[in-house]
C-alpha cells in the first residue's frame, strides 16, 4: 500500500525511508485476469504469527500489504516474472519482456524477443538471414531467471541470454566446432550483411512497385523480378 502511495508522490522523503526499513519480504506471482495480464505483489511478514484455533506459529504469513496490477501490467497473460536488479521483470504472450519499477505500475524498459525494437529490429533469436519485413521467430518466453546480472530465457525450446551491454557476450561462431581463421570470420559476417542488405532493398524496392500500382500508375509489364 505505502508503494501505491508513493507512486502517486503522497508520502514524504522521511517517510519512504521508514518504509524501506521495515523487514520483511514480497512474494510476487503473475498470471491472468479477465484475459489481461496480473501481476501481484503480497508482504511477507518475517516475525512469527499465531494461526487461527492454534497455538503453533508460523512465519511468512500475508500481511495487509497487497499490491494487484490487473489492468496494465500486459494486454496479454503473464508467464513468468523475475527480480532483476530494483526491478521487477516480465514476460507475456505476445513475446515481449517488460521492466517494472518496484510499484508494479511504472514502465522503465521494453523488449520483443522475436522483433526487438525501433532501435534494433532484430530479436533474440533471429539472424542476418531472416527476412527484414519477416524476422520475428514468434517465440514467447516462458521462464525468466536472472544470473548475475544476466537474463537466461527459456521459451520451452530454445535458451538465449540478454544483458545489457553494447558488445555481444558471446556470437554465433562461438558454438561452431571447427576452428576458423580471423579472415574466415570476416569474410563470413561480411557475406551475411550483404545479403541481408540485398534483401532490404528488394524488399524496398518491391514495396515502391506496389504502391505505384496502388496509385494507378503501374504499368502492365511490370512484374516482380
Amino acid at each position: 500500500m505505502e508503494k501505491d502511495l508513493a507512486r502517486r508522490g503522497e508520502l514524504s522523503v522521511e517517510q519512504v525511508l521508514e518504509y524501506k526499513k521495515r523487514p520483511g519480504n514480497t512474494l510476487i506471482a503473475c498470471g491472468e485476469y479477465n484475459s489481461k495480464g496480473s501481476l501481484e505483489m503480497y508482504g511477507l511478514s518475517p516475525e512469527p504469527l499465531l494461526t487461527t484455533n492454534s497455538s503453533v506459529s508460523s512465519a511468512g504469513t500475508i500481511c495487509n500489504a497487497v499490491m494487484k496490477n490487473r489492468q496494465t501490467s500486459s494486454s496479454s497473460k503473464l508467464l513468468s516474472v523475475a527480480s532483476h536488479g530494483t526491478r521487477i521483470v516480465v514476460s507475456d504472450g505476445g513475446g515481449n519482456l517488460k521492466w517494472l519499477e518496484r510499484d508494479g505500475f511504472t514502465e522503465v524498459r521494453r523488449w520483443n524477443i522475436a522483433h526487438g525494437s525501433v532501435e534494433a529490429p532484430r530479436g533474440i533469436f533471429g539472424s542476418l538471414g531472416d527476412s527484414y519485413m519477416d524476422s520475428g521467430s514468434g517465440d514467447i518466453v516462458i521462464k525468466i531467471l536472472e544470473n548475475q546480472g544476466d537474463l537466461v530465457l527459456w521459451t520451452g525450446e530454445k535458451i538465449g541470454l540478454l544483458n545489457f551491454s553494447s558488445k555481444p557476450g558471446f556470437t554465433a561462431e562461438s558454438f561452431q566446432s571447427s576452428v576458423k581463421t580471423a579472415e574466415e570470420i570476416h569474410r563470413e559476417r561480411e557475406e551475411r550483411v550483404y545479403s541481408n542488405t540485398m534483401r532490404r532493398a528488394l524488399e524496398h524496392q518491391a514495396n515502391e512497385v506496389r504502391y505505384v500500382r496502388g496509385l494507378g500508375l503501374g504499368f502492365g509489364g511490370i512484374e516482380n523480378q
